[in-house]
C-alpha cells in the first residue's frame, strides 16, 4: 500500500513537473529535457518499471548480505573447530548454488584446484583467513591446520602450498 502511495505521489510530481517544463511554450526549443520525446504515459511506464527494478535489486541485495553472513558464520565455526573444512566446503557449495550456474562457475574459477571440492576448500580457507586478518599469529596457525587438512584430503603430486594471498581475489572473498 505504501509503495502504491509513493508511486502515485511520484507520478503526480512528475506530471506536474513535465507539464510545467514541457508544456510551457516559452521554454527554449534548444533543450526540453532528456525525455522530451516521451509521452507522459511512457514516462509513467518508465517510472513504474524503475520502481519494480528497485524492488528486485533490494531483494537481491538482501539475499547477498544473508549469504555473506552465512559464509562468515561458517568460517567462525571452522575457526572454533566446530566444523571441519570438508563440512564447511559442503555448506559453501550450497551457498554457491543459490547463484545462477554461470555465477557459481565464475566463483569457483577464482580458486585453484583439480576439482570442485578442492576449489571449495580453498574458498573456505580464504574466508577463514579474512576472518582472522586482525590476528596474524592465529591466522598462521589456522592456515597451517587447514592446509594440512586439505592436503590430507587431496593427495596431489604437486604439493605447492596455496595461500589466500596467492588467490586472484586476494582479500575480497566471494
Amino acid at each position: 500500500m505504501n509503495k502504491l502511495l509513493l508511486l502515485l505521489l511520484c507520478a503526480t510530481v512528475l506530471m506536474a513537473l513535465s507539464l510545467a517544463f514541457w508544456g510551457d511554450e516559452s521554454a527554449t526549443s534548444e533543450y526540453r529535457g532528456p525525455h522530451a520525446s516521451l509521452s507522459l504515459r511512457e514516462v509513467l511506464r518508465l517510472l513504474l518499471s524503475e520502481e519494480q527494478r528497485r524492488g528486485v535489486l533490494e531483494e537481491e541485495g538482501a539475499a547477498v548480505m544473508l549469504r555473506i553472513q552465512d559464509r562468515q558464520d561458517i568460517a567462525a565455526r571452522v575457526i572454533a573447530r566446530r566444523m571441519t573444512l570438508q563440512e564447511a566446503a559442503a555448506c559453501y557449495r550450497s551457498l554457491n548454488a543459490e547463484h545462477s550456474k554461470l555465477r557459481e562457475e565464475m566463483l569457483l574459477a577464482a580458486f585453484p584446484g583439480a576439482s570442485e571440492e578442492e576449489k571449495l576448500f580453498r574458498q573456505v580457507i580464504v574466508w577463514v583467513s579474512n576472518a582472522l586478518s586482525d590476528d596474524p599469529d592465529r591466522q598462521a596457525v589456522e592456515m597451517a591446520r587447514l592446509e594440512a587438512e586439505m592436503n590430507q584430503r587431496f593427495a596431489h603430486k604437486d604439493k605447492s602450498s596455496f595461500t589466500p594471498e596467492s588467490s586472484p581475489i586476494d582479500s575480497t572473498p566471494p
